[in-house]
């Protein structure tokens, strides 16, 4: 009683991880979110470089796109 059981697969738990770590989505209007993925960094410089792309649509949208382009950068 009062113990939740957990649905989610172990795959969906690996994808949000993965998410939390190398990319992020930023809200820059009403249903527009800036989805940003981080590649590394520039081996002279020593500065961050980032993939960004904009997404017009829902939260879910831009999530589903930082997914997909998580999996293409790996």
């Amino acid at each position: 009683m009062g113990e939740e059981v957990k649905e989610e697969s172990d795959e969906a738990e690996t994808e949000r991880s993965e998410i939390n770590m190398a990319g992020q989505i930023i809200k820059r209007g009403e249903r527009t979110w800036l989805v940003r993925v981080f590649l590394g960094r520039d081996a002279q410089t020593g500065k961050r470089q980032y993939h960004n792309q904009t997404v017009q649509g829902t939260k879910k949208g831009a999530e589903d796109k930082l997914v997909d382009l998580l999996k293409d950068r790996n």
